[in-house]
């Protein structure tokens, strides 16, 4: 099996002129901080504060020009679930996990440097996909991923998205 049976990529349209309002938009809904320099993991993230949507336009034109790509092809995408950001600073990762819940996850890459992307787990083997900065990579949000440790020096910043999707027999 090839990772890219399971995993999918979104190009954001021409990113390199939205990122900075992106990256604005993440700021002005803020994040908590999570750790304590002694005990590393992810640095700071707004995902327990359960807003839905908290972004303005500059983040959600482009989620919603993802999710009508992803509509095209007969799938019916419905945002009823949760989205939120997250900050890795030098040393932070993210453990092994999946989302629950819904039934498709993203991750929209934001700002990377390190290239080293996400790892899935399925069975016994583990797969990498690298992360490219402006892109949204998408998969079943039960399968086992985790961020490895950032080692760059400038944070990466993403964002998650749970979402729903049906099959719509009317296209």
């Amino acid at each position: 099996m090839d990772i890219t049976d399971i995993v999918s990529v979104y190009k954001i349209p021409e990113y390199q002129k939205i990122k900075q309002g992106m990256i604005d938009s993440l700021n002005e809904v803020g994040a908590t901080r999570l750790r304590e320099e002694s005990s590393p993991d992810v640095y700071m993230t707004n995902y327990y504060e359960y807003n839905n949507w908290p972004y303005d336009d500059r983040v959600h034109n482009v989620i919603k020009g993802f999710l009508d790509d992803y509509a095209k092809d007969g799938w019916c995408s419905i945002f009823e679930g949760h989205m939120w950001h997250q900050v890795y600073e030098k040393g932070d990762y993210h453990d092994w996990h999946v989302h629950v819940g819904n039934n498709m996850a993203a991750v929209v890459n934001v700002q990377c440097e390190d290239n080293q992307g996400t790892l899935f787990k399925i069975g016994e083997y583990v797969y990498q996909y690298p992360s490219v900065e402006g892109t949204i990579i998408y998969f079943p949000a039960g399968i086992l991923h985790r961020t490895p440790v950032h080692e760059a020096d400038k944070p990466r910043i993403i964002m998650s998205i749970n979402w729903d999707n049906k099959w719509d027999d009317s296209k």
